[in-house]
């Protein structure tokens, strides 16, 4: 799964030669090592138990579409890690064993590159080839929108102000 983000960055980045090296640099910092891959590796795992596919690794089953989605959530959860980490919500200075985004390069890189991650979700999940796709993004959408994600994240950061219970 690691591999297919590096690649699919890379990818993004082929074509496109920013004057300033550092920018590509800073979406690898923020996007690599990937973490724990828990979401990508659900993913494998139940598109191989509905395909009755014994998994072993990604390669086992080839299938671009769920390369595809599989970095478009892993992308997605690095743009929120990034903002997450950032001096006016978390203000961690650590994420996976290394100095976060801001702490490295800046809180202005930090925001930047974290917006970035985000349209960058999007870009990866509109490349994906299945008459579903639309329904696909508008899930993809409501999941991590102002009513998911990012509402989580604002009781999250609200807990403070506001009296809650289960």
């Amino acid at each position: 799964i690691e591999q297919d983000l590096k690649l699919i960055v890379q990818d993004r980045f082929l074509d496109q030669h920013p004057p300033d090296p550092k920018y590509k640099e800073i979406y690898e910092y923020a996007l690599l090592p990937a973490g724990k891959l828990f979401r990508s590796q659900l993913l494998w795992s139940v598109f191989g138990d509905l395909t009755n596919n014994q998994m072993k690794n990604t390669q086992t089953i080839i299938s671009r579409n769920h390369q595809l989605l599989s970095a478009a959530i892993e992308v997605h959860h690095s743009y929120t890690l990034v903002h997450d980490d950032m001096p006016c919500m978390d203000n961690d200075d650590y994420r996976r064993g290394k100095l976060s985004t801001h702490k490295k390069y800046g809180e202005w890189r930090a925001l930047l590159i974290g917006d970035g991650l985000l349209n960058l979700s999007y870009q990866i999940l509109s490349e994906i080839d299945h008459p579903q796709l639309n329904n696909l993004i508008k899930l993809f959408s409501n999941s991590c929108g102002h009513l998911g994600l990012i509402y989580g994240q604002y009781l999250d950061l609200n807990i403070n102000n506001h009296q809650t219970t289960f």
